[in-house]
């Protein structure tokens, strides 16, 4: 094998690694941005020749990571107005808001769990929920930032979860 097929297998392996790489953040519901900046970056470390290009790439994808969120099933559907995706604290403050005669929000601990008893989410070995298929229907994993500048992936809920959760909690 000469010098120039070697690099090509090489280059093949790297995208093909990539590829399955890409296959298997889309099964755990990291959404296409975050996929797609991944991936530019990737694409930038095994050809540096034209990193720039992937580099400048992702200032786009940023961009549009900060607009507004629509859940992806919704907008091939139909179109619907721009929702935000709920915290488990912020799903436990919706349902007390909800019920008359309780005085307290179900913690996010809580939530949590009857989430995961409805098997929209599991953990893994990390203690980091997980998304099931089933739980794909109501939730999306995604960046988050926090105040030290550490990123990470959090699950976040559509509103239509609390519909789900509602009979978990005794809210008609």
């Amino acid at each position: 094998m000469n010098i120039a097929e070697f690099e090509f297998d090489q280059s093949t392996a790297s995208v093909q690694a990539i590829e399955r790489a890409t296959s298997i953040l889309q099964s755990v519901g990291v959404d296409s941005p975050h996929i797609a900046i991944w991936r530019l970056r990737q694409y930038a470390k095994f050809d540096p020749v034209h990193a720039n290009v992937y580099e400048d790439a992702i200032e786009p994808v940023e961009w549009l990571i900060t607009q507004p969120k629509r859940p992806q099933e919704l907008v091939e559907t139909e179109l619907l107005p721009t929702v935000d995706m709920l915290t488990a604290t912020q799903i436990g403050k919706m349902l007390a808001q909800q019920v008359t005669d309780i005085t307290y929000s179900p913690s996010a601990q809580q939530i949590n769990q009857a989430l995961e008893q409805l098997n929209f989410h599991s953990r893994d070995g990390k203690k980091i929920w997980q998304l099931t298929k089933l739980g794909q229907q109501y939730g999306r994993l995604i960046s988050v930032t926090d105040e030290q500048e550490r990123t990470r992936l959090q699950v976040r809920w559509l509103p239509t979860v609390i519909e789900q959760l509602a009979p978990l909690f005794n809210v008609s």
